[in-house]
């Protein structure tokens, strides 16, 4: 977030984790051309990082990029909620254990 120029304050732009929007072309241009790296694999580790960047670049800089930098923010419920989705995720095939998110 800092080399995209883009801080947000966790108060400013508190909004809730899911929403829906207008996708711009530019996103959906390099979200493209990262799938069709999936054509040349050999390519895929040199240039998917790029334009996985690109990707994250331009959300950031769109009209939803202080929402999307919620993800990102520690402190904030967006990003307390990604840490819980991660710990499901890692320990999906394990018995419950309700200590993981405390």
């Amino acid at each position: 977030m800092k080399d995209a120029q883009i801080y947000a304050n966790t108060k400013d732009h508190a909004l809730r984790a899911k929403f829906v929007g207008q996708i711009e072309l530019s996103i959906m241009d390099a979200v493209l051309r990262l799938v069709q790296l999936l054509d040349s694999p050999q390519d895929i580790p040199f240039l998917a990082p790029i334009h996985k960047r690109e990707i994250i670049y331009r959300l950031l800089q769109g009209p939803y990029g202080a929402t999307y930098a919620q993800i990102a923010m520690e402190g904030s419920n967006t990003y307390r909620i990604r840490g819980a989705i991660d710990q499901i995720i890692q320990h999906y095939g394990e018995p419950d254990n309700v200590d993981l998110f405390q």
